[in-house]
């Protein structure tokens, strides 16, 4: 919400007007430069016009992709101010990851528990559990996307290092895709237990 309200104090015709200029000096269309950066073509020509502000990230991602320095996009004093934008996006980012990463432990624990007691029920448990990680999951998912955040190694770099993601990496790795899958038969398991309850 931070992040949000600092932005809100960007001039907004005045950064639409650099954006454009960076981009034209680039010889890019709108949505070439959407297409590679993986945002709305729509989104992009609102920012240029003024009528919308881009998050903090993801102007720091089109800098980076128009190769201009942010200070020229925003100013040295929006430049500052966009760095700690993006260090307060990373450090929310950790700590709703650290949260998930609590509420593995849980039902790591859960597992334990139901296998060396089979006839209790952990529905009650399970459902809480859900309902306290699926809106720290939504979370995660839209800082993700906000930072432009699209692997798994992109969002590694990302809070290691504060590194703009590369285009050729690949979706998932291996143990991403596992553990997804872990997460969804989980998921599956709790609805199986609702509905045989």
């Amino acid at each position: 919400m931070g992040a949000r309200a600092d932005m809100a104090r960007f001039d907004r015709a005045a950064l639409g007007a650099s954006l454009r200029a960076a981009r034209e000096a680039r010889g890019l269309s709108v949505g070439e430069l959407s297409e590679r950066e993986g945002i709305e073509e729509r989104d992009l020509a609102e920012w240029e016009r003024g009528d919308a502000l881009p998050s903090a990230a993801r102007l720091i991602g089109l800098a980076a992709a128009l190769e201009t320095d942010l200070g020229a996009l925003v100013g040295r004093d929006g430049a500052a101010r966009l760095d700690e934008i993006a260090a307060e996006s990373r450090r929310e980012l950790k700590a709703t990851y650290a949260a998930l990463s609590l509420g593995w432990l849980v039902v790591l624990a859960l597992e334990v528990a139901r296998t060396l007691a089979p006839g209790s029920s952990f529905l009650a448990a399970y459902l809480a559990l859900l309902v306290v990680s699926a809106p720290l999951s939504v979370r995660a998912l839209l800082l993700e996307r906000d930072a432009g955040l699209r692997t798994a190694r992109g969002v590694t770099d990302y809070l290691e290092r504060g590194a703009r993601p590369a285009d050729e990496e690949r979706a998932l790795s291996v143990v991403g895709y596992l553990l997804q899958a872990v997460a969804l038969v989980t998921l599956l398991e709790v609805a199986l237990g609702l509905l045989g309850a």
